[in-house]
């Protein structure tokens, strides 16, 4: 029987929520959390927990989790990690249904780390608690006001969600959306991940109404199978943009040292955000592009793409990469081109790209894409400005704000050598037109937006029969080749991990002489 869709009402619309580790010293990640409830408008009960403490931020300090008078849906634990499991317990006798634990020592530090976290795990199932991290940044929730972490502000509302399994970058991710005026819905650190999941974040996301667009930064992934299950029906909701971290050895490496998982073969990821429907992207900046172009505009229903221009060359620069992009550049209909042509400069350009030249007004380009907007040609639009000394800018943003609401196609706007914080850009962006530094970028844009709408179109094919597992056998084997510091299987572990994952497999037997090899050979 189908498991039902995960739900994480305590983490995502918590009425009630414990600090626990809450402190008086402002330089302290327990008074950071608080105080990010605290301005971040919170509306439920909040409860700091400090035994030293009569109050704090205004609010009554409570010894214990156990004495406080209400019921808990959230507990944010800043603790030493020495002491969590002795706060887990106090939280699960006192029915608190989630725990964020922020605190680090666990297994990212090595093997009593590991010995501790699980430790955290076994408490959490003994009252049937959901647990995130430990080690992790904490969770923001927008719309419900709900900022349980330490990043230095609460980003606003929008439809994006980021999951992440790196604070640090989540929290220069916060920055970049904060200063941009981008929305988000659900800021997820998932730490350690001992408990919930990148996979168990992911579904609950795909229920989420208010989330439109998932982004993802991973370093290695637990519950393989599951997770791209999960993926792949998540995907035929609302897309998933990854950003897969660790894919050089030095970076397996790294990403060992950080949270204390491996990273994987990257060709196995590729294989697997393929078939889970995730489109993978290779630098944080085309993840940051591509959200902003799913969160911010209608799907791209084609591949035919319209280019509309007051510059040649920015103009070509955008075909090749459109070309190069597996998109079409197709021609207006002949009644619309002699519709514009009416309207247009005798030396205006009205093929694809649309070149409405560099004294274009706001009514040349209005003509432009609306054309654009009328045919049956063109599923998507992109919108190329070059600040030139007569070009009115300010009317033009504003020209296509008011077409962009209007809009059922997607329009991208690439306004060259404009700052992302000039007053155009920030209109564009409040008026829902994500705007690209250069139109090679729009053009990347519409590529994934295309590949997401084949994704859609194509068939759900049937489960793969479920085989028996021997996990205890490949945990076995993971956990002794981390003990003696490798990262690297030798060919006798693969394959024994090989068989336990119920991989048909050769017989095979190693041989150190040649006599040796003689007589294997013919047993096998």
């Amino acid at each position: 029987m189908e498991r039902p869709p995960m739900k994480l009402d305590a983490f995502f619309n918590p009425k009630s929520i414990a600090v626990i580790g809450a402190s008086r010293d402002p330089t302290k990640v327990g008074h950071r959390v608080l105080r990010n409830l605290v301005e971040g408008g919170f509306g439920g009960a909040l409860y700091p927990i400090n035994p030293n403490a009569d109050e704090i931020l205004g609010l009554k300090c409570y010894k214990s989790v156990r004495d406080i008078p209400g019921e808990v849906d959230l507990a944010v634990i800043v603790v030493p990690a020495r002491t969590v499991p002795s706060v887990l317990e106090d939280c699960g006798a006192s029915g608190v249904k989630g725990v964020v634990v922020i605190s680090a020592g666990f297994g990212e530090t090595g093997r009593e780390g590991a010995q501790l976290e699980r430790e955290l795990v076994n408490i959490c199932r003994k009252y049937g608690m959901r647990m995130q991290g430990p080690n992790c940044l904490g969770i923001i929730s927008v719309q419900r006001r709900v900022n349980a972490s330490f990043a230095p502000a609460m980003p606003l509302p929008g439809n994006i969600a980021f999951v992440s399994q790196s604070g640090a970058l989540g929290s220069a991710i916060l920055n970049w959306a904060i200063r941009n005026e981008i929305g988000f819905t659900k800021f997820i650190s998932l730490g350690n991940e001992a408990d919930l999941n990148a996979a168990d974040f992911i579904e609950a996301l795909g229920e989420d109404e208010d989330t439109k667009v998932i982004g993802l930064y991973i370093e290695g992934v637990k519950e393989g199978g599951r997770f791209i299950e999960v993926a792949k029906k998540v995907s035929r909701k609302k897309p998933i943009v990854a950003i897969k971290a660790g894919t050089t050895s030095a970076g397996m490496r790294a990403v060992s040292s950080h949270t204390g998982s491996l990273a994987g073969s990257d060709v196995a990821f590729s294989a697997a955000f393929k078939k889970a429907g995730i489109i993978r992207v290779n630098t944080l900046e085309d993840l940051f592009n591509l959200v902003l172009g799913f969160g911010l505009q209608p799907p791209l229903k084609g591949r035919r793409i319209l280019i509309v221009t007051n510059g040649g060359g920015p103009g070509i620069l955008a075909t090749d990469a459109c070309e190069k992009s597996n998109l079409e550049l197709p021609l207006l209909e002949h009644e619309i081109i002699e519709e514009l042509r009416k309207n247009m400069p005798p030396q205006a350009s009205l093929g694809n790209p649309i070149d409405i030249l560099g004294d274009a007004d706001e009514k040349r380009y209005r003509l432009a894409i609306e054309a654009g907007l009328k045919s049956n040609n063109i599923d998507g639009i992109i919108v190329i400005l070059t600040p030139q000394a007569v070009t009115p800018s300010e009317r033009i943003a504003e020209t296509l704000a008011e077409i962009g609401r209007l809009s059922s196609k997607p329009i991208l706007a690439s306004f060259m050598g404009f700052d992302e914080g000039s007053t155009i850009i920030r209109m564009l962006k409040r008026n829902r037109i994500p705007n690209y530094a250069f139109p090679e970028q729009a053009a990347h844009v519409f590529r994934a937006m295309y590949e997401y709408t084949l994704i859609l179109n194509s068939p759900i094919k049937e489960e793969v029969p479920k085989v028996e597992i021997n996990a205890e056998k490949i945990l076995e084997v993971i956990q002794r080749v981390r003990s003696e510091g490798r990262s690297v299987l030798t060919i006798n572990e693969a394959m024994v991990i090989a068989d336990a994952a119920g991989i048909p497999m050769p017989k095979a037997a190693v041989a150190r002489s040649r006599e040796e090899a003689g007589r294997l050979s013919d047993e096998l």
